[in-house]
């Protein structure tokens, strides 16, 4: 074992350390990891759009491309990976555009939904929300950023020409009707006259200070807004340099409204109240013609066709709906996409994703470069970790404690047993029979799963603080509970856990690795700490590594962190872990929470992005640099 540097008690020993592993600057090869090698691209679902056969999804940093030819029974027929989240989807004949929040405007060909193809982009400055396509131009409502008119008469070849700005307001979305675009800003409607696309000109506005408008559509002479917190409003547009507001619809328990326009009716999607159907007959005078509630379902942007409503869900995917006819609406499927990942394990050709409200995913990885999901299991509360043994995913599920799924044809995934916690089931590992659950106010439970259809509790220990990560590694299961630091559980009896020993944090302990006589702990602003448990009773620091860390896995040569939004992933060499040194960094496209390395790689759970596959630092080094070691610096460092 290399020499241990020993650490004193005072926060001042840290930062010298700090101070001392800052000037270590590794060579040239080792910057390039870790390299980044795929995505399973799955988030909240923020827009939809259909033509024909298909609708056109957003799932986080992907769109999806959904046959509907069977409404009841949607499909996922191809995808594409994008530069950032779904915000807002146009199709113009054989593309699809798409606006990509802080991605700008990407275009994508859909001439083969099987194999949707990456052929254009452009960077806005702003944050793209939504866009509207007309006569070779994309108009895209960049937020603070105001109206960008994007020439895309060649799609491989999208490029700005026009700006339409109102300093400090925030514009949210955009019709064309003709030569105008009705523009749904901060404080009120804007018509911009849109006929020379590269000088577009506000031509009316109406003024509403005390309200924020968020969605529009235009039928005829009126432009109707989806006020938040304010229901819908009807403008009479016919004299495009004096809108004026003349009806309104209330709609009560309705904070927020995306709009879609089939004919003489609206539909709105109410977020969790639902689906409102609002005929504008009498525009003057719209009135609630029937509402869809499902529980716990979402209904955000709204796209219609061929008599159904197809509506995207943030958490869970696509809901179709019936409105034939819209004055009795009714869910006929849901295509179920997660809207997050936040835990992560790896076994053979399969990741098994803990994602949140969508229960267990698993996803084929046995490409890198192209992951795909194969199936899942939903479960009754919010997944938020995940364990392997044997034919068995040992998953915990918040409130509905441990689940047990067999994994055995992860074609075909099912629940076989569950054991429910006093607490919030949020971390989990597995060893000798037994699974370990982090319950978070209520400790850690020891639970048998010699039965894997029956588990049971046998012991349990609830003095243990806030728990936020467990490791497991012989006969002790290592806990970390925030500002109560690292404490050592001898679990040598699973009946009687027992504390033998403890040790502070200095920021918030979130996650803990054990390898040998070392654990390594994620400790947000203080980044990585490890500590010598070789003596379980006696933890004590040795080393730090700078950065931000919510996350951490280790090996024996290298320990990978990641950092949320604020660093993604990290990797220190830990050849010597008394000076753990970075070595690489790589951001990630949504918020890294979990980690975890398998046959050269390292797979990250990346939250609203899905799981990001990177080579690890390891496998790439090369000359004798296998091991990893800083000790082989000397060779090509002076």
């Amino acid at each position: 074992m290399a020499a241990r540097t020993r650490w004193g008690i005072a926060t001042a020993v840290i930062v010298s350390i700090a101070a001392l592993s800052s000037h270590i600057t590794p060579p040239a090869w080792a910057q390039s990891c870790p390299e980044y090698v795929g995505q399973w691209a799955r988030g909240p679902s923020y827009a939809v759009a259909t033509s024909g056969d298909y609708a056109y999804l957003g799932s986080g940093p992907s769109l999806l491309i959904v046959d509907v030819s069977n409404p009841a029974a949607p499909f996922v027929a191809g995808e594409v990976e994008l530069a950032d989240s779904a915000r807002g989807i146009e199709i113009g004949g054989a593309y699809a555009y798409v606006a990509m929040g802080g991605g700008g405007l990407g275009v994508v060909d859909i001439s083969t939904p099987a194999t949707p193809d990456w052929v254009g982009w452009v960077d806005t400055p702003g944050s793209a929300k939504d866009v509207s396509v007309a006569g070779g131009f994309a108009f895209v409502v960049d937020g603070l950023e105001g109206l960008r008119v994007i020439d895309v008469s060649t799609p491989s070849a999208p490029h700005e020409v026009g700006l339409f700005d109102v300093p400090g307001i925030s514009m949210g979305a955009v019709a064309i009707d003709g030569s105008l675009a009705y523009v749904a800003g901060s404080t009120g409607l804007y018509v911009v006259d849109i006929s020379t696309p590269s000088a577009p000109d506000e031509v009316g506005f109406l003024y509403e200070a005390s309200m924020i408008f968020v969605d529009v559509v235009v039928a005829g002479s009126h432009a109707f807004v989806a006020a938040l917190n304010d229901g819908m409003r009807v403008i009479d547009v016919s004299v495009p340099s004096a809108p004026n507001e003349v009806g309104f619809l209330d709609l009560p328990g309705v904070d927020f409204g995306d709009l879609a326009i089939d004919g003489s009716v609206v539909f709105v999607g109410a977020g969790f109240s639902g689906l409102r159907v609002v005929s504008i007959g009498n525009p003057m005078s719209p009135s609630l013609i029937g509402d869809l509630d499902v529980n716990d379902a979402y209904y955000g942007r709204i796209a219609i066709g061929a008599g159904h409503a197809f509506v995207a869900d943030f958490d869970a995917g696509l809901r179709v709906v019936d409105v034939s006819p819209p004055t009795a609406p009714q869910q006929i499927s849901v295509l179920n996409d997660p809207s997050k990942t936040l835990g992560v394990a790896v076994s053979g050709q399969h990741a098994y994703a803990a994602t949140g409200k969508s229960g267990l995913w698993i996803v084929d990885v046995s490409l890198p470069r192209e992951p795909s999901g194969v199936s899942f299991v939903d479960t009754p509360g919010s997944a938020s970790d995940v364990a392997l043994s044997g034919d068995y995913a040992y998953l915990v599920d918040g409130l509905e404690g441990l689940r047990v799924i067999d994994v055995g044809d992860p074609t075909a995934p099912v629940e076989v047993g569950s054991w429910n916690t006093p607490g919030i089931a949020r971390n989990v590992v597995v060893s000798g029979g037994f699974a370990y659950v982090g319950d978070f106010t209520e400790g850690l439970r020891v639970i048998d799963i010699g039965t894997p259809s029956s588990p049971v509790e046998v012991g349990h220990i609830d003095t243990l603080g806030l728990v936020q990560g467990i490791d497991v590694s012989g006969s002790y299961v290592y806990v970390v509970s925030g500002v109560d630091g690292l404490k050592v559980v001898d679990v040598s009896t699973p009946s009687l856990p027992v504390e033998v020993g403890s040790t502070w944090s200095y920021d918030w302990a979130y996650d803990v690795a054990v390898v040998g006589d070392d654990a390594y702990v994620a400790d947000r602003n203080t980044g990585l700490i490890v500590y010598d448990v070789g003596t379980p009773t006696n933890p004590h620091p040795i080393g730090q590594g700078l950065g931000y860390a919510i996350g951490v896995t280790a090996t024996e040569s290298h320990s990978y962190t990641t950092g949320g939004g604020s660093s993604g992933l990290q990797v220190f060499d830990v050849g010597d872990p008394g000076v753990p040194v970075e070595v690489g960094i790589a951001d990630t496209k949504g918020w890294a929470r979990d980690v975890v390395v398998s046959g050269g790689l390292a797979f990250v759970a990346d939250d609203t992005a899905g799981i990001a596959i990177f080579r690890d630092c390891l496998s790439i080094f090369s000359d004798g640099f296998e091991s990893g070691s800083s000790a082989a610096w000397a060779a090509v460092v002076p």
